[in-house]
């Protein structure tokens, strides 16, 4: 980020005239996924008792082998989020 800002006051007599302004760069470049090294979702699908609700064990279907989501990132995500922005000032 770069920042620049400017302040201007001027007295005369009784009177204060005051203004100011900033300009502003934002860069944030990122590389790299979410899920580089893989996301696995285990519920309880394979050790539930059907008839009976609430049942089963997410850590027994891990054990079991039973994923029931995959996720894998196949190549390396860049973003590149840039902004500019402006303001002046006059108190009141």
């Amino acid at each position: 980020m770069i920042q620049l800002n400017n302040n201007l006051s001027i007295i005369r007599g009784k009177h204060t005239f005051r203004m100011g302004g900033e300009v502003r760069w934002d860069n944030y470049f990122q590389v790299g996924n979410q899920f580089a090294r893989g996301e696995f979702l285990f519920i309880p699908n394979a050790t539930n008792n059907p008839g009976v609700s609430g049942t089963g064990d997410g850590f027994a279907d891990f054990l079991l082998g039973q994923t029931n989501q995959a996720e894998a990132a196949v190549s390396i995500a860049r973003a590149r989020f840039q902004a500019v922005n402006f303001a002046l000032g006059y108190p009141l």
